[in-house]
């Protein structure tokens, strides 16, 4: 058994030794894919807890040689974006279970976020309420670049808002698609941003505010969010 803790709830560790079959027995459903995700409440907190299901033995194998699986890389990828000031779910622990030599039961349990909307919202907006909404994740998205984040599959559903002090405050979701290390080049921030698959409009406002966060030409933005579409 795999067990990593954040120190702040060593407190639940006989709980979250145990994590499989409060997962199995207790909580509420929220996703019942091949990944599922269920809420449990205790201590007065109400965990995200994220069941991995099982992946390709190509992956598998991956991960039992060089690869850290999705787990455990959600669980140090959202203390990295926590550290530089980013909001994500704070993460508690990453478990997991050997089934056997290339199997493993895996868990990642985080702390329920409480922003209520996500960013797929944005796209029923009328254009004079969604463009202040855009111009502050442009902003967002170019300091996540800037401090090496990238969503390797960037999705509306993934990233959570709230108008918080009368500001639009972010907050990334799932971070085990999230790519953590140097700088993000213009051109991949782009191709990351244009998988939102938003209308043209929405694009418009979004490439015009991100390339001006950035410090570069709105063409050179237009450019790579054109080939990335193609």
């Amino acid at each position: 058994m795999t067990l990593i803790i954040n120190p702040k709830y060593e407190r639940l560790r006989d709980y979250l030794v145990n994590i499989a079959d409060h997962f199995e027995n207790n909580g509420s459903m929220l996703s019942n894919s091949n990944n599922s995700i269920r809420l449990l409440d205790v201590d007065g907190l109400t965990l995200c807890v994220k069941h991995y299901g099982r992946t390709s033995w190509r992956n598998r194998l991956a991960v039992r040689i060089y690869k850290a699986s999705k787990g455990k890389h959600s669980y140090y990828c959202a203390a990295q974006l926590r550290e530089r000031g980013f909001a994500t779910q704070e993460p508690v622990a990453y478990v997991a279970y050997r089934r056997n030599l290339m199997d493993q039961n895996m868990y990642f349990v985080g702390i329920f976020s409480n922003y209520q909307h996500s960013l797929h919202e944005a796209f029923g907006m009328p254009q004079s309420e969604r463009a202040e909404l855009l111009e502050s994740f442009a902003h967002y998205a170019a300091r996540l670049h800037e401090e090496g984040f990238l969503p390797i599959a960037c999705s509306a559903d993934n990233i959570l808002f709230d108008r918080i002090d009368g500001r639009y405050r972010f907050s990334i979701l799932d971070t085990g698609n999230m790519k953590c290390g140097r700088k993000v080049s213009i051109q991949k921030g782009c191709k990351s941003l244009a998988a939102l698959q938003a209308d043209d409009a929405f694009n418009t406002t979004l490439i015009r505010a991100y390339a001006a966060a950035r410090g570069v030409n709105e063409a050179e933005c237009q450019k790579y969010f054109e080939r990335a579409k193609s």
